[in-house]
């Protein structure tokens, strides 16, 4: 798929602009494209536009789904249909490794509000038991 192929290619008219910004950006993306058939070439191109959109949204937004998703999409891409797409591989794996991060730091974070809690409980616990001793040496200190 490359300039002259992809005219042939069923692209909407608002993709011209990604489309173009795409193959200007990265020329050889398509070059070992294998499908023949149009409808794969059209069909490819927009699961390649889907993914790229969806990598640009910011990391939060995105869900594990999601990104599962997008290295299925990918694998698709570059394994069956052909295409050059390692730039888009190593931006999908930093924000896979930036989301374990943040995943691990999210299950830090309740392993470490769980601790707080649990803490409270025994201190309230060690308040209750202070509070009964107090009265017992309240108790002893009327009785002497």
């Amino acid at each position: 798929m490359n300039k002259s192929s992809l005219l042939q290619t069923s692209i909407l008219y608002s993709q011209v602009g990604s489309v173009t910004r795409l193959f200007t950006k990265h020329p050889d993306i398509a070059v070992n494209v294998r499908p023949k058939n149009q409808l794969a070439k059209t069909t490819y191109m927009n699961l390649l536009l889907g993914l790229i959109k969806t990598l640009d949204k910011p990391l939060i937004s995105i869900t594990d789904t999601e990104l599962s998703n997008a290295h299925s999409e990918l694998i698709e891409l570059t394994d069956v249909a052909g295409f050059k797409l390692d730039w888009l591989k190593t931006k999908l794996d930093e924000m896979s490794l930036e989301r374990k991060k943040a995943n691990a730091d999210g299950s830090r974070v309740r392993e470490l509000e769980d601790q707080i809690q649990n803490l409270k409980a025994e201190l309230d616990e060690e308040k209750v038991k202070s509070a009964s001793y107090a009265a017992k040496v309240l108790s002893l200190e009327k009785t002497v």
